[in-house]
């Protein structure tokens, strides 16, 4: 039997999943299980780390949680080509909940994402650079709402209190501007045609810069997403 180890937040849980479903084009869904490894850090809780595939996978195989720190990396070369070649294998195992993600009148604004509290990515000023890119009509989506204060304080800030509510609204507005996180870049496999314009690396100047890895699967998935850039 198969064992697919998962370990982070929701993107990242997202993102892990489909590069060790990619790989398991030969076993039946019985034969396969998700393991979600909550083991608890001083940062995040079991809770926070607990199985988040359900808000919006349908899932054919077994996923269990267990106490443990294991995990399969997307943040390696070859993870985004795998994931976008084989996205019918992976949903044979996980089924995309189209009644949960897709909203029935999409968003028409333009989303900007502006992380703040579990990872300050860019300073303020590149995020105010960003939201000159997005316009005078983007709403803000955030875990800091102070830092959005700060970066604009007459744009609209999403009331969303649940990371799944502001992933499905961002999922359906029109475009998104974000610095390279799981979080936003797991959209992708839901829709490769998804408009995103990401910071460069240059932007992305604040006191936890988004990773190597995470440009190094942007960069790949962008061979298969004819709608993401980077500015």
């Amino acid at each position: 039997m198969s064992r697919i180890h998962v370990r982070g937040q929701m993107g990242v849980q997202i993102l892990q999943v489909a590069v060790g479903l990619s790989k398991e084009s030969d076993k039946d869904t019985d034969d396969c299980v998700i393991c979600i490894n909550n083991e608890k850090t001083e940062v995040l809780s079991s809770e926070k780390l607990s199985n988040q595939l359900h808000h919006v996978f349908d899932a054919k195989c077994r996923v269990i949680d267990i106490d443990s720190k294991d995990k399969t990396p997307y943040w390696v070369e070859g993870a985004a080509t795998s994931i976008f070649e084989n996205r019918d294998n992976i949903f044979k195992y996980l089924v995309p909940r189209t009644d949960m993600i897709e909203k029935l009148f999409p968003i028409q604004l333009p989303a900007i994402h502006i992380r703040g509290k579990d990872k300050n990515v860019a300073s303020i000023e590149s995020c105010r650079k960003l939201l000159t890119m997005a316009g005078s009509d983007a709403v803000i989506y955030t875990d800091d709402k102070e830092k959005a204060k700060e970066v604009s304080p007459e744009h609209k800030v999403s009331q969303n209190e649940l990371d799944i509510d502001d992933w499905i609204d961002m999922y359906n507005s029109a475009i998104i501007y974000a610095a390279p996180s799981a979080f936003i870049m797991s959209m992708l496999l839901f829709n490769p045609h998804k408009t995103m314009i990401f910071m460069s690396e240059e932007m992305c100047d604040g006191e936890y810069p988004a990773s190597a890895g995470d440009f190094l699967f942007l960069r790949e998935a962008m061979k298969f997403c004819p709608n993401v850039s980077i500015v």
